[in-house]
């Protein structure tokens, strides 16, 4: 994965070459730094690695500051006024009974009723003097108040764990659906320049089969009036001619749709296509099914994508799982604004939480019995399209060689065809052969040609396939690139 996404990034800071889609290499490099689609994946894993992160900030403590000023319609106080009246009452009751008792002890006689008033006067002025007033303010009626309060997970049960092992899932998609975003576009650039390629030998074939036939219709027009051939075997040289030349305007119109869809994956002007370099040309390559399908079970983007999903499953179950545990946490929480705190309100508290839902209706059981089927699910997925893969690779693999086969086989019969046109070319040169062996015989060789070319460019476009199956679609570019110094 890291190599795909090495080679996704190299080729984005490749330098642009003047002749940009000369080779298939430059093309690949072209479409790669031009497409949106690979953007947008590398923005997307740009944003899960960040989730990566705050899953292991779940870790760390959070530290809280709350901060406010109010105004209230009264300050809050307490009076405690009768309390204070009471406690100087008998405290007046308790002076003045002293009072009368040291008067009967010195002369024997209680004090008057004017004497106990006088001392009662006398003793509630001193105690109201020395004892303060009992109303306490509790809180201004303006005030400002500041807090912070630090919460540090303890033990969660392993959510937190969980919550990391899904936001890694999730990263690994990502680099999954970049990969295979890259790999999707390698292999249609790789498509549609074959298909240039393709049609460039077609106009090449269709070229060379015009100019056989113009050159026969000449010749049949000088047997003609030389009295040699008869009209119609003329006439069957200009309506040779005639087909000769749609199927050459064909051709050039395929071309041109071709580069057209070439410039469009590109996502480049056709005004900036470069014609290609490169050629359609056999070139050997020895491909291991064996290897290719163990690599295609392991680096198929398809199937990384469900492993992928797979483990980010699993996670969501072990979060659930996490939920028949308790939740503990410490906290701390530290008042600024002392001199405005209430006599009720600390200044500073430490302590221990534990939070534990004891029932919830099942939904515990029943969401994580849920995650653990959907990871079965996925599992059985990924089973199959392992399977699937595996035919996928011996379909595409079989394929290919048997277009391999058949452009090998037509290497001879072009070969035989070309000496066919020579000879009955030359036989109606001397008056031994017809004109109309002479066309058939160009025609058989157009046939045989197109059938070649089609063949060397099937046999390329499976192997392309069969590269991208096992998800090293760049490893095909690199074999183009090699076989065609």
């Amino acid at each position: 994965m890291l190599k795909n996404l090495a080679i996704i990034a190299a080729l984005a800071l490749a330098p642009i070459a003047l002749n940009a889609q000369a080779t298939l290499g430059s093309a690949v490099q072209t479409a790669v730094r031009n497409n949106n689609g690979i953007k947008s994946y590398q923005k997307a894993l740009e944003s899960k690695q960040e989730s990566v992160s705050s899953s292991w900030g779940r870790f760390a403590p959070t530290i809280t500051l709350d901060a406010s000023y109010t105004h209230l319609d009264d300050k809050l106080s307490i009076d405690l006024a009768p309390l204070r009246t009471a406690i100087i009452q008998l405290q007046v009751s308790d002076q003045v009974n002293m009072a009368n008792l040291k008067s009967l002890t010195l002369t024997g006689q209680p004090l008057s009723a004017e004497a106990i008033a006088a001392a009662q006067q006398q003793a509630f002025g001193q105690l109201d003097a020395a004892l303060p007033p009992f109303v306490a303010t509790l809180k201004k009626q303006n005030f400002p108040a500041a807090s912070i309060t630090v919460k540090q997970p303890i033990f969660t049960g392993g959510k937190i764990l969980a919550g990391v092992d899904a936001a890694k899932a999730q990263r690994d998609m990502a680099e999954v659906k970049l990969a295979s975003e890259s790999e999707t576009i390698i292999s249609d650039v790789v498509s549609y320049y074959l298909s240039v390629l393709l049609a460039e030998e077609n106009v090449k074939v269709r070229t060379d089969i015009y100019n056989g036939v113009k050159k026969h219709q000449e010749l049949a027009e000088k047997s003609l009036l030389q009295g040699l051939i008869a009209q119609n075997d003329k006439l069957r040289a200009d309506v040779a001619m005639s087909e000769a030349e749609r199927n050459l305007n064909e051709a050039n119109e395929k071309l041109q749709i071709a580069k057209s869809a070439l410039a469009s994956v590109l996502d480049i002007n056709e005004s900036e296509m470069q014609n290609p370099t490169e050629t359609l040309a056999y070139h050997e390559s020895n491909i291991d099914l064996k290897s290719f399908i163990d690599e295609a079970k392991s680096n198929n983007c398809n199937i990384k994508q469900l492993s992928s999903a797979v483990k980010a499953l699993n996670a969501k179950a072990d979060a659930q799982c996490a939920d028949y545990y308790p939740t503990i946490y410490g906290f701390g929480k530290y008042n600024a604004f002392q001199d405005y705190l209430s006599a009720l309100d600390p200044k500073w508290a430490v302590g221990i939480g534990l939070q534990y839902e004891l029932f919830n209706g099942f939904r515990r059981t029943n969401d994580y019995q849920a995650a653990k089927a959907d990871a079965q699910s996925v599992e059985y997925m990924a089973k199959d399209a392992e399977r699937k893969i595996e035919l996928l690779c011996r379909t595409q693999y079989m394929s290919m060689n048997l277009a391999k086969d058949m452009f090998l086989k037509l290497e001879t019969t072009a070969e035989q065809a070309k000496e066919n046109v020579r000879l009955n070319s030359r036989r109606f040169e001397t008056g031994l052969g017809t004109s109309l062996e002479a066309l058939d015989a160009e025609l058989t060789l157009e046939g045989v040609l197109l059938k070649r070319v089609a063949a060397l460019s099937e046999y390329y476009k499976y192997m392309s396939a069969l590269y991208n199956t096992a998800g090293k679609t760049e490893e095909f570019v690199k074999f183009w690139t090699d076989s065609n110094q």
